[in-house]
Protein backbone atom coordinates (compact mmCIF):
# COMPACT_ATOMS: atom_id res chain seq x y z
CA UNK A 1 0.00 0.00 0.00
CA UNK A 2 1.18 3.53 -0.86
CA UNK A 3 1.50 6.57 1.43
CA UNK A 4 2.59 10.21 1.07
CA UNK A 5 3.74 12.90 3.49
CA UNK A 6 4.52 16.58 2.86
CA UNK A 7 6.66 18.84 5.07
CA UNK A 8 7.15 22.60 4.91
CA UNK A 9 10.51 24.40 5.03
CA UNK A 10 12.79 21.53 6.00
CA UNK A 11 16.48 22.18 6.72
CA UNK A 12 19.08 19.47 7.37
CA UNK A 13 21.75 22.01 8.31
CA UNK A 14 24.32 20.75 5.84
CA UNK A 15 24.66 18.62 2.72
CA UNK A 16 26.38 15.72 4.52
CA UNK A 17 23.39 15.13 6.81
CA UNK A 18 21.05 14.95 3.82
CA UNK A 19 23.53 12.80 1.88
CA UNK A 20 23.63 10.32 4.81
CA UNK A 21 19.83 10.09 4.74
CA UNK A 22 19.93 9.29 1.01
CA UNK A 23 22.63 6.65 1.46
CA UNK A 24 20.83 4.98 4.38
CA UNK A 25 17.65 4.59 2.31
CA UNK A 26 19.33 3.79 -1.02
CA UNK A 27 18.12 6.92 -2.81
CA UNK A 28 19.84 8.56 -5.77
CA UNK A 29 19.25 11.88 -7.53
CA UNK A 30 16.90 11.54 -10.50
CA UNK A 31 16.81 15.12 -11.74
CA UNK A 32 14.18 17.83 -11.78
CA UNK A 33 10.58 16.72 -12.30
CA UNK A 34 7.40 18.60 -13.11
CA UNK A 35 4.72 18.21 -10.42
CA UNK A 36 1.54 19.97 -11.47
CA UNK A 37 2.55 23.59 -11.92
CA UNK A 38 5.84 23.39 -10.03
CA UNK A 39 9.27 21.82 -10.40
CA UNK A 40 10.89 19.54 -7.80
CA UNK A 41 14.21 17.81 -7.30
CA UNK A 42 13.60 14.05 -7.27
CA UNK A 43 15.39 11.16 -5.53
CA UNK A 44 14.44 7.56 -6.30
CA UNK A 45 15.44 4.14 -4.99
CA UNK A 46 18.65 2.63 -6.32
CA UNK A 47 17.06 -0.81 -5.75
CA UNK A 48 13.90 0.19 -7.65
CA UNK A 49 11.85 -0.06 -4.47
CA UNK A 50 8.65 1.94 -4.22
CA UNK A 51 10.02 5.06 -2.49
CA UNK A 52 10.66 8.62 -3.72
CA UNK A 53 11.69 11.86 -2.08
CA UNK A 54 11.04 15.28 -3.60
CA UNK A 55 12.38 18.69 -2.53
CA UNK A 56 11.93 22.26 -3.71
CA UNK A 57 15.63 23.03 -3.17
CA UNK A 58 18.53 20.64 -3.66
CA UNK A 59 20.05 20.04 -0.19
CA UNK A 60 23.26 18.61 -1.72
CA UNK A 61 24.42 21.71 -3.60
CA UNK A 62 21.99 24.29 -2.25
CA UNK A 63 20.46 25.03 -5.67
CA UNK A 64 16.99 26.56 -5.64
CA UNK A 65 14.47 25.78 -8.38
CA UNK A 66 13.59 29.48 -8.47
CA UNK A 67 16.69 31.52 -9.46
CA UNK A 68 15.22 34.56 -7.66
CA UNK A 69 15.58 32.73 -4.33
CA UNK A 70 19.10 34.02 -3.79
CA UNK A 71 22.21 32.36 -2.42
CA UNK A 72 22.73 28.62 -2.38
CA UNK A 73 22.08 26.98 0.97
CA UNK A 74 23.38 23.37 1.22
CA UNK A 75 21.27 21.28 3.57
CA UNK A 76 18.09 23.25 2.88
CA UNK A 77 15.29 21.26 1.24
CA UNK A 78 12.44 23.77 1.61
CA UNK A 79 9.26 21.79 0.72
CA UNK A 80 9.85 18.03 1.11
CA UNK A 81 7.58 15.17 0.02
CA UNK A 82 8.01 11.45 0.71
CA UNK A 83 5.99 9.03 -1.35
CA UNK A 84 6.04 5.25 -1.54
CA UNK A 85 5.27 1.92 0.08
CA UNK A 86 4.10 2.52 3.67
CA UNK A 87 6.97 0.87 5.55
CA UNK A 88 9.60 2.59 3.37
CA UNK A 89 7.92 6.00 3.59
CA UNK A 90 7.54 5.61 7.36
CA UNK A 91 11.22 4.77 7.74
CA UNK A 92 12.40 7.73 5.63
CA UNK A 93 10.02 10.09 7.46
CA UNK A 94 11.27 8.95 10.88
CA UNK A 95 14.84 9.69 9.81
CA UNK A 96 13.88 13.09 8.39
CA UNK A 97 12.30 13.96 11.76
CA UNK A 98 15.45 12.74 13.53
CA UNK A 99 18.02 14.33 11.22
CA UNK A 100 16.51 17.67 10.20
CA UNK A 101 17.61 20.70 12.20
CA UNK A 102 14.36 22.49 11.41
CA UNK A 103 10.92 21.63 10.03
CA UNK A 104 8.43 24.49 9.92
CA UNK A 105 5.43 22.18 9.84
CA UNK A 106 3.60 19.21 8.40
CA UNK A 107 1.55 20.03 5.32
CA UNK A 108 0.17 16.48 5.10
CA UNK A 109 0.69 13.70 7.63
CA UNK A 110 1.86 10.34 6.29
CA UNK A 111 -1.37 9.18 4.68
CA UNK A 112 -2.45 6.35 2.40
CA UNK A 113 -4.21 6.98 -0.90
CA UNK A 114 -7.57 6.24 0.78
CA UNK A 115 -6.97 8.90 3.45
CA UNK A 116 -5.87 6.69 6.35
CA UNK A 117 -3.26 8.41 8.55
CA UNK A 118 -0.24 6.17 9.13
CA UNK A 119 1.18 5.99 12.67
CA UNK A 120 4.84 6.87 12.22
CA UNK A 121 5.75 5.39 15.62
CA UNK A 122 4.70 1.85 14.61
CA UNK A 123 7.42 -0.58 13.55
Amino acid sequence: MHATCELDLTDFGDADTFRSLLEKHGLRYDGIRINGHSLEHSWVSVQEENIQLFTQCNPIDGAHIDPRAGDRNPGYASYLKISGEISLARSVLRDVFRDAEYIKGIIQQLMTDDGTVVDVTEE
